[in-house]
């Protein structure tokens, strides 16, 4: 818009200014410091890169570009094994071309098109390839490509050509004997070329193989309703460049988590080369072992609302929270408060039960208790009571959450009561198609199919995560990245539930946690960036020892679940932690070792009065290394509860902190602090003596992406 009202204001002025040299340069070079502006603005606001809007990103992909009404008119020719091995018949008025009866591994190259299907069934004993040069086959009554057996079976996109593949039926899911895909293969199944494959499948998913699938060299476009990819041992990426669309589903999805005979463990998805875009209204990527991103592998994600292609996203109620449990045993409460004498209670009422069926066909009952959402209140506490005690006080209760900020993206508190313990995190009630735009509430009824666990995650594995190199960007409407612990492998073993960062540059934007795991959180090197979240990275153990790690949160920042032990270990690299509740925060009741610091260079904000800039159940223990905490001065004793046999400790209460001014320990470091706050703590601790804390207007050097400049 700058852009075009700079051209605008020149060419009005060059009307008005003829014949006046000086004042036509003058009105040049203001339209070119507007444009200039334009660009700076643009670059610098997270809005305009598609990442943080609600319309959506969009792929660079034209899926339509072969889509005409086609007729049966191809060719075949031999490239090497088997001749005459084709056959053509007429089956419900469309074609179908099946290669069958192989005496040797065999390619053959097809060109032209078949109104109709394409069938591979050359025997298990030999291999079958089938190069793509300038061909399409479309079907409404059959999958697209089939192939049912083979030793291996490889589809190629000729250098220079452009091939596509539509399923043009409805959903045939529940249909006998039909494949719900547009390629289907009964066996490992391999992309290649040069060129280029556009599959969609207007109903039905994309590209599914029971055993392994490989994408190297060619350009691959997938658009379908259900799943794009599926390999239900493996999915790898090699090299090329995918552009993988699901518009009610999940984007790169595998099934098996077991050990075959050989010894070859299933379930993991691996991108060591080329790129991977997808856009999926469902989770972007879904292991049912590990994720793994290696070399110059670069993958973008976005889910939900953020994929402008999803046709199911998640709607939220405005005016309610819904309390999810799967126990009826106890009543619920909700204390909203912006300090301890601001506060207001609400009481959730029984609402309706419905259930959940899993993978295995085993059902849980969820039930659903709901309360008035009051968003003039910055946190809330969730409290459960026995029958016999009274809601909606804090005297007499069984169990009670910490302290959350609430979520506007999230109207659905999950709770889990053990013991005295009440933990929570956030889903939805209800998913929503979009018709022109606009969310559309969708009922749901007692005892109805529960839709509450609509997962939009941008990648998730079963087991572990681990990001060894290349470039990861997920924009998702749910954890950006999640490592679940949760169940069983099919192998028998215990899943992990890790997350390992060791390298490459890693971005990621969450409506709720930026990176979660089960099991440990790692961070030994690379760029991480959680740009957007609610929490912004929590692990039940958190060890960072290198690498540049930022996280920006609107409730706790970073987050260490264990009851016991240590938690968070800091050991290395640069921490940046912008929170709107506790900057860093260990549950660990261990006496002062639930969070250590011992190396590295932490700096860390929490802007909440009911909330400190380091955090331990316990306290903690500093042995090495620097940091520097800033927060309001009101829960100041969680900072202060630090054990410390060596370095200095320098403490300083009731700064005023204006938004954009920095917080400095003498020549040591400064930071710049986002927000203003009028009576701030900040506390240092450090290898070297910084005299003194204060508040000035400039950094004491060359600050990073954060504001934070370390001199050590």
């Amino acid at each position: 818009m700058i852009f075009l009202n700079a051209i605008g204001v020149c060419a009005r002025e060059k009307a008005r200014l003829e014949g006046n040299a000086l004042k036509k340069f003058i009105c040049l070079l203001t339209a070119v410091i507007m444009i200039i502006c334009a660009f700076a603005l643009s670059a610098c606001n997270p809005a305009n890169s598609g990442d943080s809007s609600d319309d959506g990103a969009t792929a660079d992909v034209d899926f339509n570009e072969g889509d005409k009404k086609i007729v049966t008119n191809y060719k075949v020719e031999l490239v090497s094994g088997t001749d005459k091995t084709w056959a053509e018949y007429t089956e419900d008025g469309e074609t179908v071309l099946i290669f069958s009866s192989l005496t040797a591994d065999s390619v053959y190259k097809i060109t032209g098109s078949v109104a109709g299907c394409v069938v591979l069934d050359g025997g298990d004993e030999h291999k079958i390839e089938l190069e793509l040069s300038g061909f399409t086959v479309s079907s409404e009554k059959n999958c697209p490509i089939s192939a049912l057996s083979g030793d291996k079976v490889t589809l190629t996109a000729k250098k220079g050509t452009k091939n596509f593949v539509y399923d043009r039926r409805g959903d045939v899911s529940t249909v006998s004997g039909q494949k719900s895909v547009a390629i289907f293969s009964e066996t490992d199944l391999t992309f290649g070329g040069q060129g280029t494959l556009t599959v969609v499948s207007d109903a039905n998913g994309g590209v599914h193989t029971k055993d392994d699938l490989e994408i190297k060299k060619l350009v691959l476009n997938v658009k379908s309703s259900d799943c794009a990819l599926k390999g239900n041992d493996s999915v790898t990426v090699t090299s090329g460049a995918l552009t993988l669309v699901s518009t009610k589903g999940d984007g790169i999805k595998t099934s098996s988590s077991d050990v075959s005979s050989k010894g070859k463990q299933r379930g993991t998805i691996i991108f060591a080369g080329g790129t991977t875009d997808v856009y999926s209204a469902g989770d972007g990527i879904d292991a049912a072992y590990d994720v793994n991103v290696s070399g110059a592998a670069s993958v973008k994600v976005y889910t939900d609302k953020y994929s402008s292609y999803s046709e199911e996203v998640t709607a939220v109620d405005d005016d309610s929270y819904y309390i999810r449990t799967i126990s009826s045993s106890y009543n619920y409460s909700i204390m909203y408060f912006n300090s301890d004498s601001d506060v207001v209670w609400k009481d959730a009422e029984y609402y309706l039960y419905t259930v959940s069926v899993n993978a295995s066909g085993k059902v849980k009952t969820i039930y659903y208790y709901k309360a008035d959402r009051l968003p003039g209140y910055d946190r809330f506490r969730v409290y459960a009571y026995k029958a016999s005690q009274s809601q909606g006080q804090a005297s007499d209760f069984v169990a009670r959450s910490d302290g959350k900020a609430q979520n506007a993206d999230y109207d659905t508190i999950q709770v889990s009561v053990v013991g005295n313990d009440l933990t929570t995190s956030w889903s939805n009630f209800t998913t929503a198609g979009v018709a022109d735009g606009s969310h559309i509430p969708a009922e749901v009824a007692e005892g109805s199919t529960d839709r509450g666990d609509h997962s939009s995650k941008g990648i998730k594995a079963d087991n572990a995560i681990t990001i060894f190199g290349g470039t990861v960007k997920v924009v998702a409407y749910d954890d950006a990245i999640h490592a679940d612990n949760g169940d069983d492998l099919d192998s028998g073993a215990e899943a992990l539930g890790d997350v390992t960062i060791s390298g490459g540059t890693v971005e990621v934007y969450s409506n709720d946690d930026g990176i979660h795991a089960d099991g440990i959180l790692t961070v030994s090197g690379g760029t991480v960036s959680v740009l957007k979240s609610y929490e912004g990275a929590e692990g039940c153990n958190v060890v960072v020892s290198g690498g540049i790690f930022s996280v920006t949160a609107s409730d706790d920042g970073l987050n260490g679940s264990a009851p016991a032990g240590t938690a968070i270990r800091v050991s290395g690299g640069k921490l940046y932690v912008f929170a709107g509740g506790d900057g860093i925060d260990s549950n660990s009741k261990t006496s002062g070792s639930g969070i250590i610091f011992e190396g590295g260079c932490t700096a860390v904000v929490s802007t909440s009065s009911n909330n400190s800039c380091i955090d331990s159940e316990g306290g903690y223990s500093y042995v090495g290394g620097y940091v520097l905490g800033v927060c309001p001065s009101g829960m100041t004793g969680e900072a202060t509860a630090v054990n410390y046999t060596s370095g200095y400790l320098l403490t300083e209460r009731g700064l005023s902190i204006t938004a954009g001014s920095y917080v400095t320990a003498g020549n040591v470091v400064s930071l710049k602090i986002p927000t203003a706050i009028s009576d701030g703590f900040a506390i240092y601790i450090g290898e070297k003596n910084a005299d003194a804390i204060s508040v000035v207007s400039a950094p004491i050097g060359a600050q990073d992406n954060n504001g934070v400049c370390w001199k050590i």
